[in-house]
């Protein structure tokens, strides 16, 4: 079979496409690898900064946890405390879902937090009511409220460990 310049540079032109559409999805892989990687970066950051947050007042997170009443200036640094343990969880969760990996480690691992932890429990649970409650008015719907029920199901089957 012959063929003409015409010809020719079709096959020319139809390989250069072929050959570009696999160096752009050589390239999308390439970023995604990059996004994951500066995710669990942040991520071990975020770890970081919270192991200091606590480490400022080990006293304040101990007994907080524990459910022992806290003076009005230590539930701040506690009720803080805990928000960035429960920020880290959610935003880990939600940059592994968006990164396409469904895992919700972080979240388990917050459930299984407050489960050995009656005061954070407690504490957790009344901030993320009232939270749910606001967004409910304000953003006409829950935002999170998927994350809150996965770690609410996660200590309903805790507690129902020594039930069983």
């Amino acid at each position: 079979m012959k063929f003409g310049l015409r010809e020719t540079i079709e096959i020319f032109g139809v390989v250069s496409i072929v050959g570009s559409l696999v160096f752009v999805g050589l390239e999308l892989n390439q970023a995604q690898q990059v996004a994951l990687n500066e995710s669990g970066y942040y991520i071990v950051d975020s770890g970081i900064e919270r192991a200091n947050i606590i480490n400022e007042h080990p006293d304040i997170w101990a007994r907080g946890n524990a459910g022992e009443e806290l003076f009005i200036e230590d539930k701040v640094i506690y009720d803080n405390q805990l928000l960035v343990s429960w920020a880290i969880a959610f935003w880990t969760a939600q940059t592994s879902r968006r990164l396409g990996r469904d895992l919700d480690v972080s979240l388990h691992d917050f459930a299984s937090f407050l489960h050995r932890n009656p005061g954070a429990r407690a504490t957790w649970q009344e901030n993320s009511d009232v939270e749910q409650e606001y967004r409910g008015i304000l953003l006409n719907g829950p935002a999170g409220q998927a994350e809150v029920e996965l770690v609410i199901a996660d200590l309903e089957r805790l507690d129902n460990l020594g039930t069983e």
